[in-house]
């Protein structure tokens, strides 16, 4: 994990359909739809708000959820949504 490297979602892209544990989200930039489960969820509502450090996230899924080696897991989550097209690095 970089704690300091920042990331932003492309959120003029992504279009939510929220329900209280779970979303799905379009991106118009890919034309793809994706399932999102509460965590990824929590992650990228976090990070609609401004770009967030990830050591900053970390912190966030330590006080909200309960998870065994989150940083292993933060990490999986931010190359996927990068892979994805739905985060950036914040400049």
């Amino acid at each position: 994990m970089n704690a300091q490297r920042r990331w932003r979602t492309n959120k003029s892209h992504l279009l939510w359909e929220v329900w209280p544990r779970e979303a799905v989200i379009y991106n118009s930039l890919s034309g793809e739809t994706h399932y999102l489960n509460h965590l990824a969820m929590r992650l990228l509502q976090k990070m609609e708000q401004g770009p967030i450090s990830e050591e900053a996230l970390s912190d966030f899924i330590g006080k909200k959820e309960t998870i065994d080696d989150s940083d292993a897991q933060l990490k999986q989550f931010l190359q996927q949504f990068d892979q994805l097209g739905l985060i950036e690095p914040a400049e």
